[in-house]
């Protein structure tokens, strides 16, 4: 069952380049479980009769799980940039299989919105050391342009 999966949990996987298998492992699996779901021959499988939803809530949920433990392994890591290159690098791992075996749907949709913020908080992170001022200038700038005025209208009252 799917709560059994977290085989990799973090007491049992070093973030040392222990936890790859895990993820290789999850990847393959839900690329072939997303094949079966596609196959035009499900009858013959005899998962058409209900088994076909099941299969695709257990995909999701461990689809979740999956991402949930990299999110705590992720905080094992010593600083705030090591947390992101391992997020970065093992949702990036993940995507590979799935282009590989030509995955699509919600499971890979997930994990290049988790990768694409990832990549955008490295960004930011790389710069902050260099270019912090402008960041939180550029923050407090898109914060009051996205808030309502009285009258109704976006953006600084000043400016209008």
């Amino acid at each position: 069952s799917v709560p059994t999966a977290l085989w990799c949990s973090v007491l049992t996987c070093e973030c040392a380049g222990g936890c790859g298998w895990c993820l290789l492992r999850y990847a393959e699996f839900t690329a072939t479980c997303l094949a079966l779901h596609a196959s035009p021959g499900l009858d013959s499988l005899g998962i058409n009769s209900g088994g076909e939803d099941m299969l695709i809530n257990d995909v999701r949920t461990l689809t979740r799980e999956v991402l949930q433990l990299l999110q705590r392994l992720a905080e094992r890591q010593r600083g705030p940039k090591e947390r992101l290159v391992f997020l970065i690098n093992n949702y990036d791992q993940v995507l590979n299989v799935f282009h590989e075996r030509r995955v699509e749907g919600e499971e890979k949709q997930r994990f290049e919105e988790a990768l694409a913020m990832q990549r955008d908080l490295f960004v930011e992170e790389e710069l902050k050391g260099t270019f912090g001022r402008l960041i939180a200038f550029v923050k407090d700038t898109e914060v009051t342009m996205s808030t309502p005025n009285p009258d109704g209208t976006a953006g600084d009252p000043a400016c209008a």
